[in-house]
C-alpha cells in the first residue's frame, strides 16, 4: 500500500523494451541498480516494465550499451498531472481561495450551544456572552474560556449559580446552572419559626427547637404559627431565648379541586400528501431553494430541520442547511367516552395534588362528575396525611419583658 501510494505521489512510468538482447538489458539495470516493476515478457525480443522518474532518467545514460530501445506507453503519477494543470489558472486561483477560505473560516467561532438548567434567560446569557465576546463569528484566537466564564458570572451573579465554557475547535459550549428549584436552606443559626402551609387538624409534632405554640389535636389554618423563634422564661429565675425553629408537623388536611374538559375534541387524520423544501443559510443571508413563499395555513403540519456543514466535532462552516417538510392533513371532531376522559382527569388531578404538598401522601380520595352540555366537570376531594411545617425568618423578634410577682405592702 505504501509503496503503491508513494509511486502515484513521486510518478512513475510503462515502458517497453525492444531488441535482442533483452538479458543484457536486465544485466545492465541490475548493475547500475536501476529498479524495474511488474515485469511482463512479450517474446525473447520485447517485454513491457514500470520505472519510476528517477531511475528512468539514470537508463538514459545506459541506453547505448543495451542494445535495446525503449519507449514510453504510460505516464502515471502527481507530477503529469500537475504538467497537464498548470497553464489552468483559473484552477490554481480557485484551489487557492478555497484554502485561504478554510482557513479563515474555521478560525471563527460559528457554533455556540448552551445548555441551561434551572430558571435562567437565554436571550441574557447570549447578551452576557456577546459582551464577553464571546459570540458567533469571533475569531479563536481572542478566545478565552476562562476570562469568559468570570465575566459572565460577574455580569449574571444574581441568577447565575455556576457556568462553564469549552471549545472543541471553532465550537463553544456553554453550560450553565441556577438551583432555583432546591428548597431555600437558612442557616442554622438564624433567627426562625414555623408556620402552616396549608390547614388541618395536627396528629404529631416533633420540635426540636424553638418553642412550640400548638398541640396535637389542634386545628390550624395556612399562614398560622406553630413554633416560634422566642422561648420564653420556664422558671423563676429562666431568662428565655431566641433561636432557630426545627420541627416536623404532620397533619391531616382535606384538599379540593376543580376541573373541566371537553368530551369532543379534535384529531389530525393525515391524507399522505407531503412536500418538502430546502435552503441554504451562509452566514446572515437566506438562498431558498424553491420558488415562492413556504407553505403555511391550517392542513398543513410544518416541521423544520436544520444541519450545520462541519467537518468531525471540531471543525464547523457558517452554512446551513435549512429543510422544510409539510404533511397534509384534515382534521375531525372526536367524541371521547365519558369514563376515558374522568379517568385521564382523575390521574391529573391526583398528580397536582401530590406536588402541591411538601412531604405528604394521600389516604383517600373521592370524586364526583358531572357533564355539562359538552364537558366533563370533575371534584375531586383528597384526604391527606402531610408535613405543614414550613419555616419562615424571624429576625428582629425581642424576648420579652420578665414578669415580676407583685408583693403584699400591707403585711
Amino acid at each position: 500500500m505504501v509503496k503503491k501510494l508513494s509511486s502515484q505521489l513521486f510518478g512513475n512510468l510503462r515502458i517497453t523494451v525492444r531488441g535482442s538482447s533483452i538479458e543484457r538489458f536486465l544485466n545492465i539495470c541490475i548493475k547500475n541498480e536501476i529498479k524495474l516493476y511488474n515485469i511482463k515478457r512479450k517474446d525473447e525480443t520485447c517485454m513491457y516494465a514500470s520505472i519510476s522518474i528517477r531511475h528512468f532518467r539514470y537508463l538514459l545514460y545506459y541506453m547505448g550499451r543495451t542494445g535495446c530501445h525503449v519507449h514510453i506507453i504510460k505516464r502515471r503519477g502527481l507530477p503529469f498531472l500537475l504538467n497537464k494543470l498548470h497553464k489552468r489558472y483559473a484552477l490554481w486561483v480557485g484551489t487557492f481561495l478555497a484554502i485561504v477560505s478554510f482557513f479563515i473560516l474555521t478560525g471563527c467561532i460559528w457554533v455556540i450551544d448552551i445548555e441551561t438548567t434551572g430558571d435562567i434567560s437565554i436571550s441574557e446569557l447570549r447578551s452576557a456572552l456577546n459582551e464577553a465576546g464571546a459570540y458567533t463569528g469571533a475569531p479563536i484566537y481572542q478566545i478565552d474560556e476562562t476570562k469568559i466564564a468570570q465575566s459572565v458570572r460577574f455580569e449574571m451573579k444574581d441568577t447565575l449559580d455556576y457556568i462553564s465554557v469549552s471549545r472543541i475547535g471553532n465550537r463553544l459550549i456553554i453550560q450553565a446552572i441556577n438551583d432555583t428549584d432546591a428548597p431555600q436552606i437558612l442557616d442554622d443559626k438564624s433567627v426562625t419559626g414555623i408556620v402552616a402551609s396549608y390547614d388541618g387538624v395536627i396528629t404529631k409534632m416533633d420540635v426540636k427547637g424553638g418553642y412550640p405554640l400548638v398541640k396535637v389535636g389542634d386545628a390550624v389554618s395556612k399562614g398560622d404559627k406553630l413554633v416560634t423563634a422566642v422561648t420564653p422564661p420556664t422558671t423563676e429565675q429562666g431568662t428565655g431565648h431566641i433561636g432557630h425553629s426545627i420541627a416536623i408537623i404532620t397533619a391531616d388536611t382535606r384538599r379540593t379541586e376543580q376541573s373541566i374538559a371537553s368530551l369532543t375534541r379534535p384529531q389530525k387524520q393525515y391524507t399522505g400528501k407531503t412536500k418538502t423544501q430546502f435552503a441554504i443559510i451562509i452566514g446572515s443571508f437566506r438562498i431558498n431553494l424553491y420558488l415562492g413563499t413556504g407553505i403555511s395555513g391550517i392542513g398543513w403540519e410544518k416541521t423544520i430541520s436544520e444541519t450545520q456543514l462541519h467537518i468531525g466535532e471540531g471543525t464547523y462552516f457558517p452554512i446551513r442547511i435549512i429543510r422544510q417538510d409539510y404533511t397534509q392533513y384534515t382534521v375531525k371532531e372526536i367524541t371521547y367516552p365519558e369514563n376515558a376522559i374522568e379517568q385521564q382527569m382523575l390521574e391529573n388531578a391526583k398528580a397536582r395534588i401530590s406536588d402541591s404538598m411538601l412531604s405528604g401522601q394521600i389516604n383517600n380520595l373521592s370524586f364526583t362528575s358531572e357533564k355539562k352540555d359538552d364537558a366533563l366537570i370533575l371534584n375531586v376531594t383528597a384526604h391527606c396525611t402531610e408535613d405543614i411545617a414550613m419555616e419562615i425568618s424571624e429576625e428582629g423578634v425581642t424576648l420579652p419583658e420578665k414578669e415580676t410577682p407583685e408583693t403584699d405592702i400591707s403585711q
